[in-house]
C-alpha cells in the first residue's frame, strides 16, 4: 500500500498472492478509529491456445486444448465444448476464417483468447488416370449397356484430392448420329472437391459398324437345268427372294443382277446387300443349262452332255467365243432331224 497523504491510498497487487490485510486509520489519539480488511488476490489466468489448420472443409473434427490455464470454456461456430476445458471443432460445411474463443478464470480476473481457425481448400483435384476412348460394335439399339457402364465409371478416369474424396459429373447429353445405328459422343468428366475446385478429363465413346449384312436363306450356289429338247425349250428358273439382315441397319439395300438367259450359255445371278455404313455382302448363283436332243439315250449323246457341261463351266475363264462356237457345233452335229 502507498498512502497518498490525502486520505487515499494505492494498492499494488504485483508480486503478491493470497489475502493481504490493509488498514485504514483516521482521527487523533485517543480518539482514533481504524479498520483492517483483507484483500484477496485471485491468481491470474492464461487463455492462450494454438489454432489448428488450415483445415479442409470435409476434414474430420479436431481437438481443441489450451496452452495456458485449463478448465475454461470454448465457444464459436462448429465448436462443441466438452465441459472439461477441452472442445471439438468440426469444419464440415464451414469456409474461411472461423473465430473460436477460449475463456478461463473467475471475474474479475477472466482471460479471453479469440483466434480464427482457417477452413479452406484452394487446391484442385489431381487427375491420376485420364478418361479413355471406348469403341464398341454396333448392336442396333444404341449400345445402352456399354454406354452407361462407360459413363458410370467416368470413362475409366480417377482423381485424388488433398482434402478427401471427389464427386464426379459429366456433360453427356446424347450421341451424335452417324450411319445406321452408329454414333459418337465426346464427354468431359469433371471431378469436384469439397471446396468447389475442379479438374476435368475428356474422352470419346464411339459406336462402329464393322459387320457386313448376313444372308439368312442362301440357295444353291450352282443350279443345273436340263432342257427336255433343244435349247430353245429351256425355261429360266424363277428368281428366289433372298433375305439379308444387318444388326446395325434395319433395312439393307439389295441389288440384283443377272447375265442374259441364253442357253446353253451358263447364267449367273448376283445379289449384293449393302448396309447404311457401306459394308456389303454378295452371293452369286450359277445356272448350268444342258440341252438334250433325240439322241439323248445314245452313249455318244451322254458323253456330249458331260463334255458340254464341262465346257460351259469354263466359259467365264477365257476363250468365251471359242467355247460357244465349239458347243454350238457339237450340239448341231448330234441333234436329230
Amino acid at each position: 500500500v502507498v498512502d497518498n497523504g490525502n486520505g487515499t491510498g494505492t494498492f499494488n497487487p504485483a508480486g503478491l498472492s493470497g489475502t493481504i490485510n490493509v488498514t485504514y486509520t483516521v482521527g487523533t489519539a485517543p480518539c482514533e478509529a481504524f479498520s483492517t480488511q483483507g484483500i484477496t488476490l485471485i491468481e491470474s489466468s492464461d487463455a492462450s491456445w494454438t489454432a489448428p489448420g488450415p483445415l479442409c472443409p470435409n476434414s474430420s473434427p479436431v481437438q481443441l486444448s489450451p496452452l495456458g490455464t485449463p478448465g475454461g470454456t470454448w465457444s464459436g461456430q462448429g465448436v462443441t465444448d466438452h465441459g472439461n476445458g477441452t472442445a471439438t471443432f468440426n469444419p464440415m460445411g464451414l469456409l474461411g476464417g472461423i473465430p473460436v474463443t477460449y475463456t478461463v478464470g473467475t471475474p474479475p480476473c477472466v482471460a479471453v483468447s479469440t483466434q480464427n481457425i482457417l477452413v479452406e481448400d484452394n487446391i484442385a483435384p489431381a487427375i491420376t488416370t485420364e478418361a479413355s476412348n471406348s469403341t464398341v460394335e454396333c448392336d442396333g439399339t444404341g449400345n445402352i449397356v456399354e454406354l452407361n457402364n462407360w459413363l458410370n465409371t467416368n470413362g475409366g478416369a480417377s482423381a485424388s484430392d488433398n482434402c478427401g474424396a471427389v464427386t464426379w459429373t459429366n456433360n453427356f447429353v446424347g450421341l451424335t448420329p452417324a450411319c445406321g445405328e452408329t454414333g459418337a459422343a465426346t464427354v468431359t468428366f469433371t471431378a469436384t472437391d469439397g471446396g468447389g475446385n475442379t479438374a476435368s478429363t475428356t474422352a470419346t465413346f464411339r459406336i462402329m459398324d464393322n459387320l457386313a449384312p448376313v444372308l439368312t436363306n442362301p440357295p444353291e450356289d450352282e443350279l443345273v437345268v436340263v432342257c427336255p429338247l433343244f435349247c430353245f425349250t429351256c425355261e429360266e428358273p424363277e428368281i428366289p427372294e433372298l433375305v439379308f439382315i444387318d444388326q446395325c441397319d434395319d433395312l439393307v439395300d439389295v441389288v440384283f443382277e443377272q447375265t442374259p438367259f441364253m442357253p446353253p450359255i451358263p447364267q449367273t445371278r448376283t445379289w449384293t446387300a449393302t448396309d447404311d455404313c457401306g459394308l456389303s455382302t454378295s452371293f452369286t448363283q450359277t445356272i448350268i443349262y444342258i440341252c438334250e436332243a433325240g439322241a439323248a439315250d445314245s452313249t455318244e449323246a451322254h458323253q456330249l452332255r458331260h463334255d458340254t457341261r464341262h465346257e460351259m463351266l469354263e466359259l467365264t475363264n477365257g476363250g468365251f467365243q471359242d467355247n460357244i462356237e465349239r458347243i454350238a457345233t457339237g450340239l448341231s452335229d448330234h441333234q436329230l432331224d
